[in-house]
């Protein structure tokens, strides 16, 4: 081998070793951010939601391990209260495993936003009418969350496939959201102001409304998944 084909050898065995390519690290980097900073997000946020609401319910006395203040319409709300924080759980577990995009500052923001909103949810359960504010904030939060959400997968061409499969729930969401952003607010002014219609406690008629729009919603998310999950085992390889 001549000293020149030695020297070309040598350089393309030194080309081949992997090294670290600063601007590649860097796009890895900030693409993993959003994996890990959603999912310890949520980790915590649930948490602690969850930890105000349950002070609420066992709040006891010496004779009764529940809050014994609790009426119906605060059980209810309680039961509510916990959908919306597993429905916040199975949207951004969604999210996670299907879409991927670079973080930006909003998305630092909104999971604060819905997280305090579920802590204002768990800390209200005892005043209704604040407690529809409450969730009126929520749904402002949770609009916010599935349009950023929309705007950011089409940016990349990796959500394609989950785009086909998902876009359309997560579309329905946000509009549906943003109709409930105006509808909780009416709840909360009605039962503030006019607790009582028509000999009816509009109260509990709207925690039942709430109970029952969630369930369909819960419905639809199961469903999604469902189709998503189906897709994904239909195309696993190497088993």
């Amino acid at each position: 081998m001549s000293s020149k084909e030695a020297t070309n050898h040598a350089m393309s065995r030194r080309n081949d070793i992997p090294h670290d390519n600063p601007t590649t690290s860097l796009v890895a980097r900030t693409k993993d951010l959003h994996t890990h900073t959603y999912l310890t997000l949520l980790s915590i946020g649930q948490a602690v939601a969850l930890t105000f609401l349950w002070e609420e319910v066992f709040r006891g006395t010496e004779n009764s391990i529940f809050n014994p203040a609790l009426s119906l319409n605060a059980w209810l709300l309680i039961f509510q209260t916990l959908m919306v924080v597993i429905l916040v759980w199975a949207d951004y577990f969604q999210i996670i495993a299907a879409f991927t995009w670079i973080p930006s500052l909003l998305d630092a923001i909104i999971p604060f936003g819905l997280f305090t909103s579920e802590v204002f949810l768990a800390k209200t359960i005892m005043h209704p009418a604040v407690w529809f504010f409450s969730y009126a904030g929520f749904f402002l939060f949770g609009f916010l969350a599935y349009k950023n959400t929309l705007s950011q997968i089409k940016r990349r061409k990796e959500n394609q496939k989950a785009i086909e499969i998902l876009y359309s729930r997560f579309s329905f969401s946000a509009t549906f959201v943003a109709i409930n952003i105006f509808a909780s607010l009416i709840m909360a002014v009605l039962v503030l102001f006019v607790p009582h219609l028509f000999g009816l406690d509009i109260t509990k008629v709207f925690i039942i409304i709430i109970l029952l729009v969630t369930a369909l919603f819960m419905y639809k998310t199961v469903l999604a998944w469902r189709k998503f999950k189906t897709f994904v085992e239909a195309n696993l390889t190497g088993e």
